[in-house]
């Protein structure tokens, strides 16, 4: 077993894997760097005392997740006074969706809090840190034990990691090119440009691939990406069976949110699918 080391860098990214919860960090030299910490997440149940009996037997049968069960008191906000719940604790973060939505399926007539606040937010408010914030990281075999935010939330002004970007767009006018636009691929990287032509996909492709392994960037920022870009970067990779490393983590997906619609201040506004690299 190593001994404890201690990392000093800014939190870049956290989310629910096998080995619980896998954070990143960015130390000042711009290295990135893996580490994996423990979650145990918690839902609350509100309900009749025999109903709440049986959800717990319920539950102890449920084998593909260990669970702490245990009675508590919360305050309902709403309410403005506590209440009884049953605290459901769950090990596996990777687990909690899932169980939960089987919890609720089962037992649809109680109560439930705290169940669709995200892993990652869980996560930073458990450990009292925030995204960015500069750290000490004390770990061991690549699991943290110990951290220390040295970043305040309310400063005003504050350190930044040295974040390496991509830049991905069309060539030509800044135009959507869902719409019938089409041009050259542009990538800007290091202060570099590089073109790759539309039409020669396999090139392109093997291009892209070249320049995330060569320069990893942590960001990808892109012009039409998420309607576009991305997606057509995805198909020609699965066509010419090229692998794109988007996600530094290569057991991770390429997560994806559908598109949707929302009204905001009188207008109706449209947000297409986005793809998120790790």
């Amino acid at each position: 077993m190593r001994s404890v080391t201690t990392l000093y860098a800014w939190l870049f990214d956290a989310y629910p894997s096998d080995a619980g919860i896998t954070t990143w960090w960015i130390d000042a030299d711009g290295r990135p760097h893996a580490l994996c910490d423990d979650l145990t997440s918690a839902f609350y149940v509100q309900g009749p005392r025999s109903d709440l009996h049986d959800l717990c037997l319920w539950l102890r049968a449920q084998t593909f997740s260990p669970v702490d069960l245990s009675r508590t008191e919360r305050t309902d906000l709403f309410l403005d006074r506590a209440i009884e719940v049953l605290e459901v604790g769950v090990h596996r973060p990777t687990a909690f969706p899932h169980l939960f939505r089987q919890t609720a399926n089962a037992f649809p007539h109680l109560t439930y809090y705290d169940a669709d606040i995200p892993l990652p937010q869980r996560y930073v408010l458990r450990r009292g840190i925030f995204p960015l914030a500069y750290c000490a990281v004390d770990y061991q075999d690549g699991r943290i034990v110990n951290l220390q935010s040295l970043d305040s939330p309310w400063e005003p002004e504050y350190r930044l990691p040295p974040l390496r970007v991509m830049a991905l767009r069309m060539a030509g006018e800044l135009r959507d090119p869902s719409r019938g636009h089409r041009g050259d691929l542009l990538v800007e990287i290091d202060g570099r440009q590089h073109a790759f032509p539309r039409r020669q996909g396999r090139q392109l492709v093997l291009g892209m691939r070249h320049l995330l392994e060569q320069h990893d960037p942590d960001l990808l920022i892109t012009a039409y990406g998420d309607s576009y870009l991305l997606p057509r970067l995805l198909e020609l990779s699965r066509h010419y069976g090229v692998p794109l490393p988007l996600n530094r983590d290569p057991r991770q997906a390429v997560a994806h949110k559908a598109a949707h619609s929302y009204f905001s201040y009188g207008r109706i506004v449209y947000r297409s699918s986005e793809r998120l690299p790790g």
